[in-house]
């Protein structure tokens, strides 16, 4: 979301790839700049910074055009009632069902060690594999989350109503991996 974002904005940058399927991610350089062992993480003037979704509340305000923020008042509460609802429900269901569809490998513990405490507990459970009620659980919140999305989305062309937001930005990258 945030490359979208840049890219929207004309935006130049730097960057480095991190392979997430290799936990690149739990790299000691990256636990630097995060503890957390999230991407993305900006550098801008000497300061780090994180959380895709602040992160393009951040790129907006400082790089006003074009606005993706909303443009009245309506509009900017859908974008942040958007942008906690991805990070409350949409993230953390999507995580756990697709760690379950795939079958995705675990990092080695020696790299989980490297973590804050409440980031290695999550890793150690998908380790140790879902129960199946969780993941049952996960798919069902995404599918009310799709409904919930369509829902808002025949009020209007976009999710924030008639323009294109950071809503939209924010929720592309996660809802595509749905099906």
């Amino acid at each position: 979301s945030v490359l979208i974002a840049l890219a929207e904005k004309g935006l130049g940058y730097g960057g480095q790839y991190v392979d997430l399927g290799e936990f690149e991610q739990l790299d000691p350089a990256l636990l630097a700049l995060n503890p957390a062992g999230q991407v993305p993480v900006l550098e801008v003037d000497g300061r780090v910074l994180t959380e895709s979704f602040f992160l393009l509340l951040w790129l907006d305000e400082t790089y006003p055009d074009p606005p993706l923020g909303g443009a009245d008042p309506r509009a900017r509460y859908a974008v942040h009632k958007w942008g906690k609802y991805l990070e409350t429900h949409v993230a953390p269901n999507l995580a756990i069902w697709r760690w379950a569809q795939t079958g995705e490998r675990a990092p080695a513990i020696a790299a989980l060690a490297r973590l804050a405490p409440e980031r290695r507990g999550l890793w150690q459970r998908a380790a140790a594999g879902f129960e199946a009620e969780e993941v049952e659980r996960a798919g069902a919140a995404l599918e009310k989350a799709a409904a919930r999305m369509a829902a808002d989305l025949a009020q209007g062309d976009w999710l924030a109503g008639s323009d294109y937001t950071l809503a939209d930005i924010a929720l592309y990258p996660h809802v595509v991996q749905f099906a």
